[in-house]
Parts: structure tokens; C-alpha cells; sequence
């Protein structure tokens, strides 16, 4: 009866021995990708968030050439422009014409001023 007990533990050994090895390949796995993510994931949000800072740039970019092409228009009106020039300095310096009247339903831009 002795004889049988060495091959039951060769046995257990021929069943074991496989389990450990794909339990020490899962973890070597589980290592490496875990070591691939602590590498890469900082400079994956570093990354992120350049792309949002380039983003919400261009956009500043964009509105401020916007502006820029209104403020060139009205600096070409201004210049070439009488009537515009006329509107403009009646606005914004309340200057009217003799016998005319003005209505304003907001406050002034002088009073605004102060």
C-alpha cells in the first residue's frame, strides 16, 4: 500500500503545478499592465488637458479676430464715412443739431460713466 501514496501527490503535483503557472502568468499580466498604466496614464491626462487648453485658446483666438475685423470695419467707417462719423459722435458725445430733440429711453453714457 505505500506504493500508492507517492502517486497521488504526483498527481496532485500534475494538477497544481499547471493552476500555478497560469496564476503566475495571470499576475505577471496584471503586472506589467498595471506598471503600463502608472507610466502612461500621467502624461495621458497631462496630455488631456493640453488638448483642452488648446481648445479653449483657439477659441480666445477666434473671438479675438472677430473683434479685430469689427474694430478694423468701424475704424475704415470712421474714416471714409460722414454719416457714420455723425452717428457716432451724436451718440456717444450727446451732440444734436440745432432744434432737435432727443429722447432716451435708457439712462446716458454719461451718466452711465459716473
Amino acid at each position: 500500500m505505500p506504493s500508492h501514496a507517492p502517486r497521488r501527490s504526483a498527481r496532485r503535483d500534475t494538477v497544481l503545478l499547471p493552476l500555478l503557472n497560469r496564476f503566475l502568468i495571470l499576475l505577471i499580466v496584471c503586472g506589467t499592465l498595471a506598471l503600463a498604466l502608472m507610466t502612461f496614464y500621467p502624461e495621458w491626462k497631462k496630455l488631456s488637458h493640453m488638448r483642452q487648453t488648446l481648445q479653449k485658446e483657439h477659441e480666445e483666438l477666434d473671438a479675438l479676430k472677430n473683434q479685430g475685423s469689427h474694430r478694423e470695419q468701424e475704424l475704415y467707417l470712421l474714416q471714409h464715412d460722414k454719416d457714420y462719423l455723425e452717428l457716432i459722435a451724436r451718440d456717444r458725445l450727446d451732440l444734436m443739431k440745432p432744434n432737435e430733440t432727443i429722447f432716451r429711453l435708457g439712462p446716458s453714457r454719461n451718466a452711465a460713466r459716473k
